[in-house]
């Protein structure tokens, strides 16, 4: 059986309009039978509001009548008959139950969060129901991951067994199945997230377990574009990147792709497309294990801090490095980027230094943080070992101020950090150069 895994995002979900496209879409072939959902477009912001506001006693009360007036509104002018309250109800006395006892963990935030795609699978299941036999399946029931609540980790041994139960029955008898995105569940049952953004993560999760023929990313622009359209109002949508690519573009600041969406597609060699529910007939973006040498994109990554480490003890020290990562590791910070000298070490982290970090690691080096980073990259197959490439870039960003460069850790990647104030002139320069 030939299998199109779709997942559309919080806007192809957002309003009559949007879930109108969707179904034109996905009836268009009979292929795209898995339809994977993110929650509707303001939803999984206003549930974090919610949760935030019970545990200090404040107005959770007049933000859950918003998510219900939100869905009840979209529910209405689709012409639709759906009872939603056993999940407000539901919802209510778990927010009652935070306000009571003041305390938000991040067991109990996922679970908010899961109602986000669990109102908009209901009501895009019913909207489908209309002109095709469709169930909803609580993907809750099908991802597995450990107990990392609000960033969890994938089970895949007992996913494909949650899978091979729980759906792969259902696909002779449905012509259409909605799936929850974002959303899965522990050993015994809890509901977990994936960070923000994790639909695509789930979609691809499914994918690779069906064997699927190709994952569609359906969203609000036409493809991954060469630069951010609201920095570079003249970029445009790449026909064609490659895994490891599109890989380094997420991670570094493509916003419509998550950063793990690669990982499952490209062990079984699934071609995955990024495409636009409102312009459905263009192409979008294909993303294969083949592409062109060329330069592709620059994106950028907010929020990002440097860590400057300066000690004459590397010089000529076997085990100096393994012993500040084995700090950073120990404080679960994650590194971004590295760049190395004789006797400093720099790296950027999207995570805070907190106190205790900064003082394990003045054990062993001099210690400076430098707040409001941007780390901004310039992405293409080889182009880390094309010299004219490296040269041309330094000439365009010469009268910037440049805090940090990392080149050669990957062949597709020149990455360069600036203060966030620096981010749009910077960019505006490459791109001028290279575009």
């Amino acid at each position: 059986m030939n299998i199109i895994v779709s997942k559309f995002g919080g806007t192809s979900v957002g309003s009559p309009e949007a879930i109108q496209k969707l179904r034109e879409i996905v009836l268009e072939k009979e292929e795209r039978k898995i339809i994977v959902v993110s929650a509707v477009s303001g939803t999984t912001d206003l549930l974090i509001k919610a949760g935030t506001e019970a545990k200090q006693k404040g107005d959770w009360e007049i933000t859950l009548e918003i998510i219900k007036k939100k869905h009840l509104k979209l529910i209405k002018e689709l012409g639709i008959k759906l009872d939603l309250s056993e999940y407000f109800e539901e919802l209510e006395a778990f927010l009652n139950g935070i306000e009571s006892i003041g305390e938000l963990t991040p067991r109990s935030r996922d679970y908010i969060l899961s109602f986000g795609e669990r109102l908009s699978s209901k009501i895009i299941e019913s909207f489908l129901e209309k002109k095709s036999k469709a169930i909803r399946i609580n993907s809750r029931k099908l991802i597995k991951t450990d107990n990392s609540f609000s960033s969890a980790k994938l089970d895949m041994k007992e996913t494909i067994k949650a899978i091979k139960k729980n759906l792969l029955p259902k696909l002779n008898d449905f012509d259409k199945i909605v799936i929850t995105g974002f959303i899965g569940s522990t050993a015994h049952g809890e509901y977990t997230t994936f960070s923000r953004g994790g639909s695509d993560y789930t979609a691809a999760i499914l994918a690779n377990v069906l064997n699927a023929t190709e994952l569609e990313i359906w969203t609000d622009v036409d493809g991954i574009l060469t630069a951010n359209p609201k920095i570079i109002p003249q970029a445009k949508v790449i026909p064609k990147i490659n895994y490891r690519e599109a890989a380094e573009l997420a991670y570094f600041g493509a916003k419509v792709l998550h950063p793990k969406t690669i990982e499952p597609v490209v062990v079984k060699e699934i071609p995955a497309r990024v495409v636009n529910t409102f312009n459905h007939k263009h192409r979008g973006t294909l993303i294969t294990g083949e592409s062109q040498k060329n330069i592709k994109s620059v994106s950028s990554k907010n929020g990002s801090y440097i860590i400057n480490l300066y000690s004459t003890e590397m010089l000529g020290t076997s085990g100096f490095m393994a012993e500040i990562f084995s700090i950073f590791l120990k404080h679960d910070v994650v590194i971004d980027v590295v760049s190395t000298s004789e006797s400093s070490i720099s790296v950027t982290t999207e995570c805070e230094p907190t106190t205790l970090l900064i003082k394990d690691l003045e054990k062993y080096a001099l210690t400076e943080i430098l707040y409001n980073k941007t780390i901004i990259s310039l992405v293409g197959e080889g182009i880390s070992q094309r010299k004219n490439i490296l040269s041309r870039l330094f000439g365009a960003v010469k009268n910037h101020s440049i805090k940090m460069v990392s080149q050669g850790a990957s062949p597709r990647n020149i990455t360069l950090v600036v203060d966030k104030k620096d981010e749009k002139l910077v960019i505006r320069a490459i791109y001028k150069e290279f575009f």
